[in-house]
């Protein structure tokens, strides 16, 4: 340990300090440095993993996709966390190739999900992990939850919508127990509206789901119906069968045997190109005043919500729906039916006139009174903006985001004792006999 003329400083760095030094007076300036390299070993050892777990690339083309962004660029820049993303099949210009996968891979897809969990895991190295999930795609990583549960590690997940809404039957039972399978085993469950809070909180009751309200970014007020074209709408959306598009083109064509001729602008990515083409056959057969205007960038949008004299929102599922604070904040009165999230926002008819859902008659009148009041259209309008301008700022989103994530973190440092394992497991694996080694 000792030798004569040297002194062994610190085991962890092996660093010698020899008499001649001492002698010099360089003593004090060469233990600072000492200290900073350790604080600085210590800091990095400290630091959240944190790892978002995605199937696809992120296109940006869903309000799920946005919100998910702002967790993780909220971060940037942080030195408490060590941000990091793991993308289940990468591909090329962000396209999204998940859905255009052979059956086979499909299947295959969990197990190849956990096996590239546990590869990241183990680059990330030592230290608290959390990982970030969308539950929307439980499917491709229940069993690398599972994995992660029983290393220790920590998971939240995001829950936009509920997936089985949507479907029926067989498929339908499974995607509600999957779901809730996925959400039951989280150590977080987040909800960004109150609507799907509810929703989970009602399957599981004895289960703690946080909320974190989306941001929205404030404009200086709303200045009227500036530049409206009349009997205009607008939709902005993903172009898919969950977006009940074919409910609108039904609600168009009633309008047009009443001698009603409404235009509408089609706003979004066609992330399903079968269900696009069929709508875009139906608009050339029937003669409807229909422009698809594909994915555009925000400076269009916010030109073609600001021109149109109605939003339409025939959406049969929705987690939210952030399209429609736009609409709001862009002073356009709203048209949608009454599911999931959707009267949440709108309120009875408060903030926008609430249809039957799938009711394409319903929605028809409703647009065509809208159209021809403008005193009703300035009062939605009014209180919609209101509503908008009610939502949390930027700085609370984020303040509140990184508030759950050090709950998260300083929970972690517990379990840690008990190595590899959770303490449910460790009494089981203690009584068989099993040795924990860690990872």
């Amino acid at each position: 340990m000792f030798s004569f003329g040297e002194i062994l400083i610190s085991p962890a760095f092996d660093t010698k300090l020899d008499l001649r030094t001492i002698l010099t007076g360089k003593t004090q300036a060469f233990l600072t440095e000492c200290s900073q390299a350790r604080f600085t070993q210590v800091a990095a050892a400290e630091k959240v993993r944190l790892a978002f777990c995605s199937v696809d690339e992120s296109c940006m083309v869903s309000g799920g996709e946005r919100y998910d962004s702002w967790l993780r660029d909220s971060l940037a820049g942080e030195r408490e966390y060590d941000v990091s993303s793991l993308v289940l099949y990468p591909s090329v210009l962000g396209e999204k190739i998940s859905g255009k996968l052979p059956l086979y891979k499909k299947v295959y897809a969990p197990f190849r999900a956990a096996a590239k969990v546990i590869r990241h895991r183990c680059a990330l190295g030592a230290g608290s992990r959390i990982w970030h999930f969308n539950t929307s795609k439980c499917l491709y990583f229940l069993p690398a939850l599972l994995v992660l549960k029983l290393l220790g590690d920590k998971c939240v997940g995001i829950t936009h919508h509920m997936m089985y809404l949507q479907f029926s039957g067989l498929k339908r039972f499974l995607y509600k127990v999957a779901e809730l399978l996925f959400v039951s085993f989280l150590d977080m469950p987040v909800a960004p509206s109150p609507y799907t809070r509810d929703l989970l909180r009602s399957h599981l009751p004895g289960k703690d789901i946080r909320l974190l309200s989306i941001p929205f970014e404030h404009s200086d007020g709303f200045h009227g119906e500036v530049d409206k074209e009349k009997d205009s709408m607008v939709y902005v959306g993903t172009v898919e069968p969950r977006k009940g598009l074919h409910h609108l083109l039904d609600s168009m064509s009633i309008m047009k045997e009443q001698g009603k001729d409404m235009q509408l602008s089609i706003v979004g990515k066609e992330t399903d190109t079968a269900y696009a083409s069929e709508l875009r056959a139906r608009v050339r057969r029937e003669n409807l005043n229909v422009k698809f205007e594909g994915y555009v960038n925000e400076e269009r949008k916010k030109n073609l919500l600001r021109k149109a004299e109605i939003f339409v929102f025939p959406s049969e599922a929705e987690g939210y729906g952030i399209v429609l604070l736009e609409a709001m904040q862009a002073g356009l009165p709203i048209v949608a039916f009454k599911n999931t999230s959707i009267p949440y926002v709108l309120g009875d008819n408060e903030r926008g006139l609430v249809c039957p859902d799938g009711d394409s008659a319903s929605m028809a009148d409703a647009i065509t009174r809208l159209s021809d009041d403008p005193g009703l259209r300035r009062n939605l309008v009014e209180k919609g903006y209101e509503y908008a301008d009610s939502m949390p700022r930027w700085d609370e989103f984020e303040a509140h985001w990184k508030s759950l994530l050090h709950s998260v973190s300083e929970a972690h440092v517990r379990p840690r004792r008990y190595g590899v394992f959770t303490p449910p497991l460790r009494g089981a694996i203690s009584r068989a006999g099993a040795s924990k080694t860690p990872c």
